[in-house]
């Protein structure tokens, strides 16, 4: 057994320090860079424009999986959870990683099974499972018209039932959302 020298030493912790910093900085930076470029403060929506409400990035363990963004011309968030139905709202769901699984994680198909009728929820699955990083996931509501789901820049999906965003509202922002840390990020924006 070989037993370092005392010069070796500091050397090491040299060496260990220097990746610690350098790991660090790195996570520090795609933090900093998916906050202030992945979710614009404002989108056109048709004929109007809908300001960021709410922002945040669910993470699973370190890994950033998804951010997402919360817009509309309602200046009160309280006021938009409250009367969701009643306002025009978009949602934009950015995928944050390239490691995203092929099938919508559980609470989100607990989520979608309760409001997509059985190929709506087919539809939804298979373009799921075609998400890659920097993807974009979009849902718009119009109270007159109902909701419309985009993956990718394709319209997949169109629901008529205003249940259905409110139930998408619920499944992020309310009493049992997908993440607490994500609710708190995205009322707290």
């Amino acid at each position: 057994m070989q037993i370092a020298s005392s010069a070796s030493v500091p050397k090491l912790a040299n060496n260990i320090i220097v990746i610690f910093v350098l790991a660090l900085l790195n996570t520090l930076t795609t933090y900093v860079a998916a906050d202030s470029d992945e979710i614009p403060e404002s989108i056109y929506f048709k004929d109007e424009e809908l300001d960021l409400m709410g922002d945040g990035i669910r993470r699973e363990f370190l890994l950033d999986v998804y951010q997402i963004g919360f817009y509309s011309d309602v200046k009160d968030m309280d006021k938009l959870v409250e009367t969701a139905s009643e306002f025009p709202l978009a949602i934009r769901i950015k995928v944050l990683t390239s490691l995203l699984p092929d099938d919508p994680p559980s609470h989100w198909v607990t989520l979608f099974s309760k409001v997509l009728n059985e190929k709506q929820f087919e539809t939804f699955v298979a373009h799921y499972s075609m998400l890659n990083e920097g993807d974009i996931l979009a849902i718009n509501f119009r109270p007159e018209k109902g909701s419309i789901i985009n993956i990718k820049g394709e319209r997949i999906i169109k629901i008529h039932d205003a249940g259905f965003i409110r139930t998408v509202i619920d499944g992020f922002i309310g009493s049992e959302p997908v993440s607490i840390d994500l609710k708190e990020s995205i009322l707290g924006s």
